[in-house]
């Protein structure tokens, strides 16, 4: 860090101009405008710089040596170390490890910190797949590490680099279609054929772009926005954040990941979790029925005792109604709070319910929904202060009939199936409106989600329109505003379902879905006349529910009243609509 002011002073010209329109170009092309257009999933960003960094290689001679003025007033030095560097036969690179400083302190520590980085990176990147996976599968993370484990010895004993599992690609794989682990092997392959029969094709990429991309990595993930998201989520958690940065920074990274776990320790001792419950929470179960289990808390629950309290609940087949009564407890951290909505998740995917009871009893430490929440301490709690959008979208849910909550809430698994969710992780969704209208439920809020990680991570924050509790099945589909990429693309085999009796709906709107037929049945000229008088919408249908949004942001108030219009006319297309001419789908 402090070195960066002299390296700005001293940098080459040349190799510098590579690396700032490298980051330019990451920032353009991850920009709200652009990340969205269709056609930047086919071509993405980074391939993008790549290719672009590699024209400037060529067009600056980077693979000869020779030197250059800069304003006639100072020399500089280009040759081929500015380039990725690989050997012409890399059968001819492999080396033997040394274990000469085995009984050293520097050697352990090293490899400790390799260790724990690596297992640590891989289950989070694993979690976050499971999130993404279309089919809902879940990860054998003792299966999945053992995996690294053997892979980074056999790495390590020919001179690899440890390996760690990679969000980028596993999202990339995913948003074109990837199901199996072939997806990932035949990655490795390409890898591989590129570093040995294509070596020099590698070697033309400028180092400075790589960094660029690195740059734009940390600061997508230490950005200011991160630091405010965290505050929000309470004074404790951004403490430990806070603390383990410094500590890192100081020191180095394994010593500033203890000393965060030793902070977070602390906190929790301080709060009121007993020593002894620490890292075994103190359960017991009963039958309230035959298919109803009621686990009663006491103490706490933490990010030390997690695993031990997952490991009883496994204990329970999935399909069984679990109610997990939080009265007795005393503390509930912040990771147990995010992995409870997942587990109920998960029970519901495979056809069980885990009720939650009794959180209500301890107190958030934030407005936060995963704030901690801790017993017998008095905290002051803030009242509600609503911002100036806050207020004027209460106004618009008083002029309607619906009933407003400004308070952030986390996901209904209801959006977690629809088409435009699959491949995203939910975060929560906050300023919601709601109504029930013939037994059919309509809600507007405000999403927070985002897709992929680092360099990959594309960030959703937009307000949307979801209708429920349908009285038929709907066709699964997916309708938006045609664009002349969708167009050119259509030719590529991207379906596009047209109606020759309504040709201005069909050129302004690419509808795709599985079945045709079903979709075909369902369009009818009412219904697409309607969709012409709203060109800049998008509509899809996972068979139980629709979603509708506008632009991938936040709607003003004119907007907010015109979409509440279009969700009513929906729900009344589709409640009102002759059901005997309504198609019912299987």
């Amino acid at each position: 860090l402090f070195e960066i002011p002299q390296s700005l002073i001293d940098m080459n010209p040349k190799i510098a101009f590579i690396g700032f329109i490298s980051l330019c170009l990451l920032i353009i092309l991850n920009s709200p405008i652009i990340k969205h257009i269709r056609i930047m999933k086919i071509f993405p960003a980074p391939m993008i710089v790549v290719l672009v960094s590699i024209g400037l290689g060529y067009i600056f001679n980077l693979e000869e040596e020779h030197s250059y003025f800069f304003l006639d007033k100072q020399a500089y030095f280009i040759s081929p170390q500015f380039l990725v560097t690989l050997p012409d036969n890399i059968f001819e690179s492999i080396a033997f490890p040394d274990f000469g400083k085995v009984g050293t302190y520097k050697f352990w520590m090293v490899v400790i910190t390799i260790t724990l980085v690596q297992s640590l990176e891989t289950v989070m990147i694993a979690k976050a797949v499971e999130q993404l996976d279309p089919y809902k599968r879940r990860v054998n993370f003792d299966k999945d590490l053992r995996a690294m484990g053997i892979g980074n010895i056999i790495s390590g004993s020919i001179g690899g680099l440890p390996m760690i599992a990679e969000i980028v690609r596993s999202s990339a794989n995913i948003s074109n279609g990837a199901k199996t682990r072939w997806a990932n092997f035949f990655h490795g392959v390409f890898m591989l054929v590129f570093v040995i029969f294509f070596p020099q094709l590698i070697h033309r990429i400028p180092l400075a772009a790589l960094a660029a991309m690195l740059v734009f990595t940390g600061y997508r993930l230490a950005s200011p926005q991160e630091f405010g998201l965290l505050y929000r989520v309470g004074l404790i958690q951004f403490s430990i954040f806070l603390i383990t940065i410094v500590i890192t920074l100081a020191t180095d990274l394994l010593i500033g990941v203890f000393s965060g776990i030793v902070v977070k320790t602390i906190f929790q001792l301080y709060y009121g979790a007993p020593i002894r419950s620490l890292f075994q929470p103190s359960l017991s179960i009963k039958h309230d029925d035959a298919d109803t289990y009621r686990i009663s808390i006491a103490q706490s629950i933490t990010f030390t005792n997690y695993l031990s309290f997952k490991r009883f609940l496994k204990r329970i087949p999935n399909n069984k109604h679990i109610i997990l009564d939080f009265s007795g407890a005393e503390f509930v951290d912040y990771t147990v709070m995010e992995h409870l909505h997942l587990l109920q998740s998960e029970y519901k995917e495979y056809g069980g319910k885990l009720e939650l009871v009794g959180l209500d009893n301890l107190t958030p430490l934030s407005m936060h929904p995963l704030s901690v929440r801790v017993a017998n301490v008095h905290v002051k709690t803030k009242t509600t202060q609503l911002n100036e959008r806050q207020k004027r979208i209460a106004t618009i849910a008083q002029q309607n009939g619906y009933t407003f909550n400004p308070q952030k809430v986390l996901f209904d698994s209801k959006l977690k199936n629809l088409p435009f969710f699959l491949s995203k992780q939910l975060k929560y969704e906050d300023n919601i409106l709601y109504k029930n209208i013939s037994d059919t439920h309509i809600q507007l809020s405000d999403i927070h989600a985002k897709e992929g990680d680092q360099i990959g991570l594309r960030i959703y924050n937009f307000t949307a329109l979801l209708i429920t509790d349908t009285p038929v099945r709907l066709p699964v589909f997916s309708l938006q505003k045609e664009h002349f990429t969708d167009k050119v693309l259509s030719k590529a085999g991207f379906k596009d379902i047209n109606f020759e009796e309504h040709e201005q709906f069909s050129k302004m709107f690419l509808l795709q879905g599985k079945n045709e037929a079903q979709i075909r049945a369902f369009f009818d000229k009412p219904l697409m006349d309607l969709m012409v008088n709203y060109p800049k919408y998008h509509v899809e249908s996972d068979g139980n529910s629709i979603l509708i949004h506008k632009e991938i942001k936040f709607l003003d108030s004119q907007e907010l009243e015109e979409l509440i219009g279009l969700g009513e006319k929906w729900r009344f297309y589709i409640t009102q609509r002759n059901i005997q001419e309504m198609p019912t789908f299987k």
